[in-house]
């Protein structure tokens, strides 16, 4: 090869990027309306609807003023100001305001808010609001509690009171609704767990023709509290209460927590033959959506079965566990294998998640460049304790299938 020619590779190759971001630039935007509802947002990172907005922007999905969505602004639920702080709400329910009254602060560091509260919507207007929307996305239910709230305090991993969370009734409204009207909704992690109330939750559980079976799970490395600051002190305190006193774990496993905060753990070699959770996906969804057949996930999953045949399960969690694993798993009725991606087989499209899809640490600056999925392979490696892989092998070609193919039918 000439000089000349060297050059000038060496010049395309250095202008890749310029290239890809003014493809993104050039794409048309699609103005779509969606609803995404999100109760925990400790901060404004946004971390559990932050996998969505990336693929929103990245494939030009846009509000119906066709401006982009911002994650920091464009959804209902819970808007921090400072982590421990003021905090305002915006849902179907309320719009509330709420500062910190320093003069509660006990030695905890914990305080009492002042309150401004006034009610939002209607029923006759969530039933316009419906009409107005195209899809929602339900992502997680769980909230916000004082000691996460008030991380800086010796108590912030404990158990403790809840300062919002929990679907409402005017919320499962709106899934209703949308499910009548044969739009598009997204569900995941936490969309019908603690604290939804019983009737709430087996309610929203018929939506998605889909039940909770009262069962959450994480895999941990370690399993030492000391040592790893990601496991919540309240599954430490709880094993502790409900097992002798004995914490005999010293590898990492999956920790699996029920709604009645009974804590079982699998621990590498001692139950476990793999020590991760593996999602799983056959033919259907490889060919369908593109994913990868197997790619190990190290973040919150649940545990929900399908209620009836309405369901196609498109990807399955699997539990690798030995004998003694198998033993424990099936004293407590915890399936080895159960759906991580369920999908609508009837006229109303949904899909369930059963797992912290959207939550993950994906950097916004990405999506602005077309072709990623061409070099994703140069994003992620495969260390078991990251969530990349299986956002570019998984949640990103799913998601992308899904969005342009409900888009192409509300032309």
């Amino acid at each position: 090869m000439s000089p000349r020619f060297i050059r000038f590779l060496i010049v395309a190759i250095l202008l890749i990027p310029l290239w890809s971001f003014l493809a993104w630039a050039f794409r048309p935007v699609r103005p779509i309306n969606i609803f995404i509802l999100d109760k925990t947002v400790p901060e404004n990172f946004c971390p559990e609807h932050r996998s969505f907005n990336w693929i929103l922007t990245h494939l030009k999905f846009a509000k119906p003023d066709r401006k982009m969505y911002k994650i920091k602004k464009d959804y209902w639920g819970f808007f921090p100001v400072e982590r421990g702080g003021d905090y305002n709400v915006f849902d179907l329910d309320s719009i509330v305001s709420a500062t910190v009254d320093s003069s509660t602060v006990s030695s905890t560091g914990i305080a009492s808010f002042n309150k401004i509260s006034k009610a939002n919507l209607t029923y006759q207007e969530i039933d316009s609001l419906s009409n107005e929307l195209d899809m929602v996305y339900y992502t997680d239910m769980y909230g916000i509690y004082f000691n996460e709230w008030f991380r800086d305090t010796l108590l912030w991993k404990e158990r403790s009171s809840e300062i919002y969370g929990g679907m409402t009734k005017k919320e499962l409204y709106l899934l209703q609704r949308m499910k009548a009207q044969r739009k598009l909704i997204l569900t995941e992690f936490n969309y019908y767990h603690h604290p939804t109330n019983r009737d709430i939750r087996y309610e929203a559980g018929k939506v998605i023709n889909a039940k909770w079976t009262g069962w959450v799970g994480r895999y941990f490395d370690p399993l030492d509290p000391v040592e790893n600051k990601e496991l919540p002190m309240w599954v430490y305190t709880n094993y502790l209460k409900q097992h002798g006193g004995v914490w005999p774990f010293i590898k990492g496993g999956i920790v699996f927590a029920r709604e009645d905060d009974w804590i079982e753990i699998l621990e590498d070699s001692t139950h476990l033959n793999v020590i991760i959770p593996y999602i799983y996906t056959g033919e259907y969804g490889q060919r369908k959506f593109k994913m990868i057949d197997k790619v190990h996930y190290p973040f919150w999953f649940d545990i929900s079965l399908p209620s009836n045949d309405s369901n196609t399960i498109v990807s399955t969690f699997r539990i690798e566990a030995n004998e003694k694993g198998d033993s424990i798993l099936n004293l407590f009725n915890i399936p080895s294998e159960f759906p991580a991606v369920m999908e609508s087989t009837g006229p109303s499209p949904y899909y369930y998640f059963g797992a912290d899809f959207s939550d993950n640490q994906i950097k916004t600056r990405s999506a602005y460049f077309a072709g990623t999925g061409l070099l994703s392979f140069t994003f992620y490696n495969d260390d078991i304790s990251e969530r990349s892989k299986f956002f570019y092998r998984l949640y990103r070609p799913m998601m992308k299938k899904i969005m342009n193919d409900y888009y192409r039918t509300l032309k």
